[in-house]
């Protein structure tokens, strides 16, 4: 575990490029540079930093940095630092709301009484705030159905 802040910056830089390859996102919008100096820059990376030495390195409390939008790309404005923990959390909450999984696809509904639309981030949570089965849901948004529910359906 590379534990000095230059190396552990440097290896969160490095994770960053890595997960943006694999969501087909862009790489992050500034240089490994860039982004040493804003953590430096940060009080809470300090603070984080302190706490995990102090606690023997202990892998919960490693200092971490999380989107804030999952359906975007690595940028300053939208990180924040927490604990590897409380990511960890976090995007466990993420996969059960449905809000967030391996193959995401948003949806939208539109009502059958009214017209109103609603966009879903997942079926998954589309089904669950519409007591909506998921296996209709996706029949409805491929065309193998005319709709789900009181709901018409597509992927966004």
């Amino acid at each position: 575990m590379k534990r000095t802040k230059i190396l552990f910056a440097s290896r969160i830089y490095s994770s960053q490029l890595s997960h943006s390859k694999l969501r087909n996102h862009p790489p992050p919008t500034y240089t490994r540079e860039e982004f040493r100096n804003w953590l430096f820059n940060q009080i809470k990376f300090h603070e984080l930093y302190f706490f995990w030495k102090k606690n023997n390195y202990l892998k919960n409390l490693i200092p971490s940095c999380n989107r804030t939008d999952d359906y975007k790309g690595y940028d300053l404005s939208r990180l924040e630092l927490i604990t590897w923990e409380k990511h960890l959390r976090q995007t466990g909450i993420d996969v059960v709301t449905g809000k967030l999984t391996k193959n995401t696809r948003a949806v939208i509904a539109t009502n059958k009484e009214t017209g109103r639309k609603v966009k879903h981030y997942s079926i998954r949570e589309a089904a669950r705030r519409t007591m909506t089965y998921t296996s209709n849901i996706q029949k409805a948004c491929v065309g193998d159905a005319k709709s789900a529910g009181n709901w018409y359906w597509e992927y966004e």
